[in-house]
């Protein structure tokens, strides 16, 4: 998933944390999962989407609540099993994954 060495910096993070308001891609929240960072993630649907249960969820206008997530996403991080899931969540998301989806598509629409 990385081509820059992203990884090396990914895994000396803590939590990774993203503020976005509105719409984004979530290629940051993959390369996280990927490499089992726990998440600290804003309340957008397109982040629920690719991180699921696996993130710590707060509102971008509330510190109060961004203070609340970063601790779950801490806690997060002692689950013996999260790396695990974290990747595993990642892997739905693989390239190779997508186009497979995409392949049953066109077989079923031809």
């Amino acid at each position: 998933m990385f081509d820059d060495g992203g990884e090396f910096l990914i895994l000396e993070v803590h939590v990774a944390v993203l503020g976005h308001q509105g719409n984004h891609v979530g290629i940051p929240v993959l390369e996280a999962l990927a490499a089992g960072c726990p998440l600290c993630l804003s309340d957008i649907p397109v982040f629920h989407e690719i991180a699921g249960d696996l993130a710590a969820y707060f509102d971008p206008d509330s510190p109060e609540s961004a203070a609340r997530a970063f601790d779950r996403a801490l806690a997060l991080r002692s689950d013996a099993g999260f790396a695990n899931l974290s990747l595993a969540r990642a892997d739905a998301f693989s390239w190779k994954t997508c186009t497979d989806k995409v392949w049953e598509i066109y077989k079923e629409l031809a």
